[in-house]
């Protein structure tokens, strides 16, 4: 019982050190707290591409492409 109660224990040590690393690194960087909070207030969108050439790509035979531009 002894060798499980000093296990659990330096096992909580092990934990709460990473633990405690994590939070302060929490409250000491401005920017990851700033990325937090955008991340789970804010639904973010791809933006489709603007002012790009889009154009299809068709290979009729390994050493021959045909590049048509999409309207």
């Amino acid at each position: 019982a002894q060798n499980n109660l000093i296990n659990t224990i330096c096992v909580l040590i092990g934990f709460s050190t990473h633990g405690i690393t994590f939070y302060i690194y929490l409250l000491a960087s401005s920017t990851f707290r700033k990325n937090v909070q955008e991340m789970f207030l804010r639904s973010r969108r791809i933006a489709p591409s603007r002012n790009v050439d889009l154009v299809q790509i068709t290979i009729t035979k390994p050493d021959q492409r045909e590049t048509v531009r999409i309207h």
